[in-house]
């Protein structure tokens, strides 16, 4: 039995700057539930044996791509630019970006990765 359980962003930004308190609390509960889902995860697989805990973040992939885009064989430009190569709009991740995501997802859960 498996159970994998979606972390949360662990920062967001959240524009016009006057909703500033706003990200702000959203970055604490975030934190929060990041940190409850680790421990609470750590309880539930030591207490279950036969069950298998995994945790995944989505942004964390996000943010290696975007931290250092010249691994993933993007362009510095790309980080910023909507249309690009990792933004189709300014806030919709591009194709290329799901299937890094996608190719993550699939290590954690050990399943092979295909090369395209």
């Amino acid at each position: 039995m498996s159970f994998l359980y979606q972390m949360l962003p662990s920062s967001l930004v959240v524009l016009p700057i006057t909703a500033l308190e706003v990200t702000i609390n959203l970055n604490k509960t975030c934190d929060t539930w990041n940190d409850l889902l680790r421990s609470y995860s750590n309880v539930f697989s030591a207490e279950s044996t036969q069950a298998t805990v995994l945790l995944f973040s989505a942004h964390a992939v996000l943010t290696e791509v975007l931290d250092d885009p010249f691994e993933f064989d993007f362009d510095q430009r790309d980080v910023e630019d909507a249309g690009g190569a990792i933004w189709v709009d300014e806030l919709h991740l591009t194709t290329t970006v799901h299937s890094i995501i996608s190719e993550r997802l699939q290590r954690v859960l050990g399943f092979p990765v295909s090369s395209v």
